[in-house]
């Protein structure tokens, strides 16, 4: 599979991580933390990975996590995979 748009790369992050939310491993993709997400929402500062696509599409951190909160809140999740 080719991510070919940055609407689905965006929506393909946010997917993977809130995984652990849906698999009912926490209650919050903040509170897994295996998982980049706490970078790129600017929760933590310690990089797991690099981190600057956020930056290339984000002008804070603190807006890459309203987004995945927003996507968390949608109950039509699979929505956001379709390009």
């Amino acid at each position: 599979m080719t991510v070919e748009s940055d609407n689905y790369l965006l929506s393909l992050t946010a997917y993977i991580h809130l995984n652990p939310m849906n698999a009912g491993l926490v209650h919050s993709p903040g509170e897994w933390e295996w998982s980049n997400y706490r970078e790129w929402a600017g929760l933590r500062k310690k990089y797991l990975c690099d981190h600057a696509i956020v930056d290339a599409y984000f002008s804070r951190s603190e807006d890459y996590q309203r987004q995945v909160e927003a996507i968390a809140g949608d109950k039509h999740i699979a929505k956001y995979m379709l390009d």
